[in-house]
This record gives C-alpha cells, sequence and structure tokens, in this order.
C-alpha cells in the first residue's frame, strides 16, 4: 500500500512488541483515528483503519490482493509472521474514503502504460471513479489516489507523465456510494434508537440527541451541528435541508449515531453492536 501523507504519529515498532488488542484497546483509550500499517515484507501488509479509537476494519493485503480480515485472523497473521508496526493519524472524512478505496474487491493485473496512463486518468476523473492507480516503480511506490473523480492524494512523479515514460500500473477501483441508500438506513436506525430510547429512559430522543451531537461532536464536524441548519429532526423524522451538503453530511452523522448508541443507548453490547453493523452494512456491488 502506497500511504497518503498523513502524520506518522509512530514508525518502526517490531510487531512482537505488542499484539492487535494491545493495539486496539490503546487507540480506543486514545480516541485514535488513522491507519495502522504493518509491513511483514514480500509484499505482505496489514492495514487497520481506526475512527474516533473505534476499529472499523482490518485488511489484508498479500501479492497485490486486498481482503477484509477479522480479529482472530489478523492474530494469527501476527504470530506466524515478523513485521514493523507504523501508525499515521488522519481525520474521520480521510480514513472514510480510505477505508471505500482499499475494500473493494480488487485485481492484480498490471498494465503498461506510457502517454495513454494520462489519458487513462483524465478518463477516471471523467466518470467520477473512486479507484486508486499504483505504479509500479523500482525507485520508490507510488500512487494516486481519486476520489468521485477528484484527485485527493497525489504520490507520483510528474516526469512519468511529463517524459511519457513507460510505467507498469494496477488500477484498483473502490466503492461507489449510494446516499440515498445510506439516508435510508440513517434513518430507519434513528425511528428504531427513538423507540428504544423513549421506552428506556422516558425521555425526549431528538432533544437528547442534539444535544448530544452539538456537545460532543459539533465543533469537529461542523456540519452536523443542529444549530447551523443543514438538517432537523423533528418527532424523529431526519430531515436534509441543505441537500448539496449530503455526501459530507453521512459520515459524520453515522459516526455520531454510533456514538450515541455506545454511550448513551441502554442495551447489551451485543445489541449496540448488531445496530451499528445493521447501520454501516455495505452493499455488494461493482
Amino acid at each position: 500500500m502506497v500511504v497518503p501523507p498523513f502524520q506518522t504519529k509512530f514508525t518502526n515498532i517490531p510487531s512482537e512488541m505488542t499484539t492487535p488488542m494491545n493495539l486496539i484497546q490503546t487507540f480506543g483509550g486514545e480516541l485514535f483515528t488513522g491507519l495502522l500499517h504493518v509491513s511483514f515484507g514480500n509484499n505482505h501488509e496489514l492495514i487497520g483503519l481506526f475512527e474516533e479509537g473505534s476499529l472499523l476494519s482490518f485488511i489484508e493485503e498479500k501479492e497485490n490482493i486486498r481482503q477484509k480480515r477479522t480479529l482472530q485472523e489478523v492474530e494469527n497473521t501476527w504470530k506466524q509472521n515478523k513485521g514493523v508496526i507504523t501508525a499515521y493519524q488522519s481525520y474521520p472524512d480521510e480514513i472514510f474514503i480510505l477505508e471505500k478505496l482499499l475494500t473493494k474487491k480488487l485485481t492484480t493485473r498490471l498494465e503498461i502504460f506510457g502517454l495513454e496512463l494520462g489519458e487513462k486518468i483524465v478518463a477516471l476523473k471523467r466518470k467520477k471513479e473512486n479507484c486508486i492507480i499504483e505504479i509500479d516503480s523500482k525507485d520508490k511506490k507510488q500512487a494516486i489516489y481519486l476520489w468521485e473523480g477528484k484527485i485527493i492524494w497525489n504520490l507520483s512523479d510528474k516526469s512519468i507523465f511529463i517524459e511519457n515514460k513507460k510505467v507498469k500500473a494496477r488500477i484498483y477501483k473502490g466503492k461507489k456510494i449510494n446516499y440515498q441508500e445510506e439516508m435510508r438506513k440513517i434513518k430507519e436506525t434513528i425511528r428504531e434508537l427513538s423507540k428504544t430510547y423513549k421506552q428506556t429512559t422516558k425521555r425526549d430522543f431528538d432533544e437528547d440527541f442534539l444535544f448530544f451531537i452539538h456537545k460532543n461532536l459539533a465543533e469537529k464536524f461542523p456540519v452536523i451541528d443542529p444549530f447551523l441548519g443543514v438538517f432537523k429532526l423533528e418527532n424523529s423524522e431526519l430531515t436534509i435541508l441543505e441537500k448539496e451538503r449530503l455526501k459530507e453530511f453521512i459520515g459524520p452523522f453515522k459516526q455520531a449515531i454510533s456514538n450515541f448508541i455506545e454511550k448513551e443507548i441502554n442495551l447489551s453490547p451485543q445489541e449496540k453492536e448488531n445496530i451499528i453493523n445493521k447501520l454501516n452494512k455495505e452493499e455488494e456491488n461493482d
């Protein structure tokens, strides 16, 4: 993996000095948002994505194939291989994008490009694709990250395009977001939580949830501040008032729901996990 230009939290820690569970607990206590990267050598890497201290997913990359892994699978890999750990700090919206790009079913096919690599990138931008173009270079790892057709991280040498060098590149197409489907899941979760909250606390869900957002998350994610008028919540029905901000609204609002469930909803850990998993469940589409 070619890591985007995130700030380094720590680097070059031998994997045998800690365990995945220890790191999860440490990052949880620190409310860490960012990326954990473990290199085992021989094109074998492990990637962990965290948001506000919560583990989003582990992804193993081996021989240019990326797959999601369970904690048990990660622990087994950790025991069987020696690696070097680096952690990078980031922001929730960047981690949201990175997870979508890294968790798609991927291709291992290398293609040789000359001038047409630039043309290919232009075509991908025109189609508003989410993808990673990884350039196979002996000198250093290079990549270009596209999100909805815009270059968000360019980690490539300009000389490749200026000098029309022949290069090998691999194009990983990431997940496209169905924003209407995401809103449907959010609204459904809100209704379910409202019913549970009123039954267990006898309090007003809308008022308490909006206050929770304003107090804990509005400074970090102004788009979900109830007082800025991007959305309204009445009778547990969510309405987006500034529809042009829907794309930037969904990620932070889902985080707000998850945080509220963890801290304010009186349910068992398993019940909480089930609701959060349902909210974040991704539909398979190529």
